[in-house]
């Protein structure tokens, strides 16, 4: 039987990583580490910022560009739409996320013919600062009945205001 001393590999220093044997090297590769996180976390929302500065219409311009560009989009789904009556910005603020256009989320009210009224909920992008251009809409009615085409489309903390709209018609 071989004794507690003979169990235990000769020159376990030499073959361990260069970091574990050496205290000094370990602190320097945790402060290079915390290093590269923190400039990571810093250039982040600069470039976040630098893509919506690039794509976002200036305050003045906004509320006129998304009312032409949401009643073209509505035009076209619905040949007979007379009157875009309201619009109301779920979010304040865009959502950015990578290198994507800026999203913004809105609730329109609109009228086809002379007295029916739709609702909906849209998810848009901001581009170039001249337009937006709508990648998703879920019609009221399809929210009711389809929690998960909502759930899909729109971040999750606004998906409770959604159906709540919806569920009013």
């Amino acid at each position: 039987m071989a004794s507690v001393g003979a169990l235990r590999p000769v020159g376990l220093r030499r073959r361990l990583p260069w970091a574990l044997g050496n205290p000094m090297k370990i602190r320097q590769f945790i402060a290079l580490c915390l290093l590269v996180l923190a400039c990571n976390l810093q250039a982040q929302p600069s470039v976040q910022r630098s893509h919506i500065e690039a794509n976002v219409p200036e305050e003045r311009n906004f509320h006129a560009i998304l009312r032409r560009d949401l009643l073209a989009y509505l035009k076209a789904r619905e040949p007979g739409l007379t009157d875009l009556l309201q619009i109301d910005l779920l979010r304040d603020a865009p959502t950015q996320s990578g290198a994507s256009y800026p999203k913004y989320y809105v609730w329109v009210k609109y009228r086809v013919g002379a007295m029916k009224v739709k609702q909906g909920a849209l998810r848009l992008a901001a581009i170039e600062k001249s337009r937006f251009e709508v990648t998703n809409f879920v019609s009221a009615g399809e929210a009711k009945q389809d929690r998960k085409a909502v759930e899909q489309v729109f971040p999750s903390a606004l998906v409770p205001d959604i159906l709540s709209r919806a569920s009013k018609l």
